[in-house]
């Protein structure tokens, strides 16, 4: 149900106790019609994890039609494969709009979930949680989306890289870049890249190339705001500005 209800409840020349009642009566029915809290099919959930049990008060009179909506508050935290039973009418299974099983996680205790009944299975239409830092680090939820304030602690996203004019004389290199506020020409083969936000911890992943044939790439010292890079003659091992550019990026967890 949705929208206003319009029940007529005047009666022409009503004015016996009984018209007067069947008018308190209709007006008793539209107020309860138009009251949304009266159209929610919302109930806490009862049952176990991976078992959502509910009890709809009123009971759910036709039992499971197509485009039923079932809302509850999630006992415990799911797992995996879910079922839910409402007012003992049977186990249907929980999936999502492709038909997948539910995930772990697709869903927290304490939190609000809801499906459509779609004629045979209840589709879950529940928005995903956001990921959580942890689950950032260690890679394992699948059922939760990215937040641009959680990207930073996703470790094998490029978080930085940048385009070393390399042949260019004076300290400060101008070029293209993301992540980085700085590029530092140290010396004759030697860069220093400063990141825009530093990383967790020295332990990111550096690559590193160069247009310039016969020179190669080589990481000389890490820190969490800076990294330093050689430029080398393959031949002889020597520190060589290259003729063309470097392009470097950097993949890790940012502070």
């Amino acid at each position: 149900m949705s929208g206003t209800a319009s029940v007529p409840n005047t009666f022409q020349s009503a004015v016996t106790a009984t018209g007067l009642q069947l008018d308190t009566n209709y007006n008793t029915v539209v107020a309860y019609l138009n009251d949304p809290t009266n159209r929610n099919n919302y109930a806490a959930d009862g049952g176990a994890t991976n078992t959502v049990v509910v009890t709809f008060a009123p009971p759910v009179v036709g039992g499971y039609t197509a485009g039923l909506e079932l809302a509850w508050k999630w006992a415990a935290t799911p797992t995996g494969a879910t079922v839910l039973n409402a007012n003992g009418l049977g186990n249907i299974n929980v999936v999502n709009p492709d038909g997948s099983a539910l995930q772990a996680g697709q869903g927290t205790a304490g939190s609000i979930g809801k499906a459509v009944y779609d004629g045979t299975r209840a589709i879950f239409i529940t928005p995903p949680s956001p990921a959580t830092k942890a689950a950032m680090q260690t890679a394992t939820a699948s059922a939760s989306f990215e937040t641009p304030s959680m990207v930073k602690h996703n470790t094998g996203v490029v978080k930085a890289w940048a385009i070393l004019s390399g042949p260019a004389t004076g300290t400060v290199i101008t070029s293209g870049g993301l992540g980085v506020s700085q590029h530092i020409r140290n010396g004759t083969g030697t860069y220093s890249i400063v990141f825009s936000q530093p990383f967790a911890a020295a332990n990111y992943a550096v690559f590193g190339i160069t247009n310039s044939q016969g020179n190669s790439i080589v990481v000389q010292g890490y820190s969490t705001a800076t990294c330093t890079i050689l430029c080398v003659n393959t031949t002889t091992g020597d520190a060589q500005d290259p003729n063309n550019n470097l392009h470097v990026m950097f993949i890790g967890e940012l502070a």
